[in-house]
This record gives C-alpha cells, sequence and structure tokens, in this order.
C-alpha cells in the first residue's frame, strides 16, 4: 500500500518522488546515528518516503514554478502537509511516529514552522529528523529556478537555522554523516589559489585532499601539482565555488592542458 503511494507521486512529478527516496535515506541514516530500534526506522523510513504524498493534491505549475509564489499559491503549497498525513492515514495503519513525520516536517522548534505552528516540545523526534533531510536534500538539487547548492553551503545554511527551525541535535547528526567537500567540490585556499578536491581524509573531513588548478594570479598548475590538507595544516579553505562557476573554471583548466 505503501509503495502504491509512492507510484502516484512518482505519475505526479518525478522531482517529488526522487526527492522523497533521497529524505529517507538520509533520515534512515540520522536514525541509524541515533541508535534507534528496527520497529522505529522501520517507522521513520515509512514517514520519510511518504512526506510529501500531500503535494499530488497540488497542482504541478505550482509546485515547478521557476517564479516566487504569490499568497494564494503559497498557502496552497503549505497544505501539503495535512493533505499528506490525510492520504497516508486514510488507507494505510501507520505508526505513529510515521503520521507525525509526515505531518510535522515543515515545524519549527521555534513555533514558527507550519502547519500548526508547533514547537520543540511538541513536535515528534521524526518530524524533526525529516525536517532536516528535506530541507538539506533541496538545497543540494537543482531545481527550475536555481542550481543545487554545494554540500558545504547547504550544511552552512541548516546550521543557520539550528536552535530556531531546526533541532540541534539532528543538525550536529547531519554533519557527522555529509561529506563537507565532496569529490568535485572547487574551493578557494587562504592563498587565494584555486583548487578541486579529489578524496575525502577520513581522520579530518575538513581537510581534504586537492589538485591545485590555478595560483592567485589565475595561472594554471602543473596536471601533477597537488595537495594533502592533512599534512598542510598553514593551508585552509575559505571558500566552496557554486556549480556554475566551478565547472568553468574545470573546463578553463582542462582546455589549457589539452590545448598545451
Amino acid at each position: 500500500e505503501i509503495m502504491y503511494g509512492m507510484s502516484e507521486v512518482k505519475e505526479y512529478d518525478d522531482y517529488t518522488y526522487e526527492h522523497s527516496v533521497n529524505v529517507c535515506i538520509l533520515s534512515l541514516v540520522l536514525g541509524i546515528d541515533q541508535d534507534y530500534s528496527h520497529a522505529q526506522l522501520r517507522s521513520l523510513g515509512i514517514g520519510s518516503m511518504l512526506h510529501d504524498i500531500g503535494k499530488i493534491k497540488i497542482p504541478l505549475e505550482i509546485i515547478n514554478k521557476p517564479d516566487r509564489l504569490t499568497y494564494e499559491e503559497l498557502i496552497a503549497v503549505k497544505q501539503h502537509p495535512w493533505a499528506g498525513f490525510k492520504l497516508a492515514t486514510a488507507t494505510n495503519d501507520l505508526p505513529r511516529g510515521a503520521g507525525q513525520a509526515i505531518l510535522q516536517h515543515h515545524e519549527h522548534i521555534d513555533g514558527r514552522g507550519y502547519p500548526r505552528g508547533i514547537d520543540e516540545a511538541n513536535i515528534h523526534e521524526f518530524g524533526m529528523i525529516v525536517a532536516v533531510a528535506d530541507v538539506f536534500d533541496a538545497l543540494i538539487t537543482d531545481r527550475p529556478y536555481r542550481r543545487g547548492f554545494s554540500n558545504y553551503m547547504a550544511i552552512r545554511i541548516i546550521q543557520q537555522g539550528a536552535g530556531t527551525h531546526f533541532s540541534k541535535r539532528f543538525v550536529d547528526a547531519l554533519l557527522r554523516h555529509v561529506k563537507l567537500y565532496p569529490p568535485g567540490t572547487v574551493v578557494v585556499l587562504g592563498s587565494e589559489d584555486l583548487a578541486v578536491v579529489t578524496h575525502e581524509n577520513p581522520a579530518d573531513r575538513n581537510r581534504p585532499r586537492l589538485k591545485l588548478l590555478f595560483d592567485a594570479s589565475g595561472k594554471p598548475y602543473d596536471m601533477e601539482a597537488a595537495v594533502d590538507l592533512a599534512e598542510r595544516k598553514d593551508i585552509s579553505i575559505t571558500k566552496v565555488l557554486e556549480a556554475d562557476e566551478a565547472e568553468t573554471k574545470l573546463i578553463q583548466f582542462l582546455q589549457i592542458h589539452k590545448s598545451g
């Protein structure tokens, strides 16, 4: 019955379906981090997988609108947690936590979320977990109105909401499991050199191995130039390039060496 519900989501909108799967996976990672039992993980998995099922009741042109939503459209979107809760509980004997994950994933711990405006004391843990997973996946995914953010930028945005929007407990759990600088991330160093991440250092996730691209003056490095930040404590990352600029710099570097 649950997968039938997901087939409705997939038929309605591929992005919503893929987003739901991603949120489920990340929510389960955060649940495992909290040492949840098998029964708890099952309940969390069901709730996180179905968290956006209510969107099938909202016109697709609103869901994928590339421009700012009107007030009326925003009100319609904010109905999806209630709509999803009613859909999921009408035909399934859901565990309570699963239903609350669907209903509460847009509540804020300071009481300024929706649909009910409840605070941390009244939000189920699963609702708080799915809130973090939902926003993280939405931020890193390309949408019609913007390119996806890097992991680093997405985590910074979520950290800014810790204690008001999100539970700090689950933001900290996210930080333990998401790579800040996955391979392919283009970064600016304190020296103003440009580099691309090639490998993560498991011992220190904040100090990956890099391939140097351009120095501060824009001169390209040799193809073999590399640095391991775990061994070079004097070098730090100061910025992560967004996807469009990073792609441009990588293509420029490869073209220079191809022509050379």
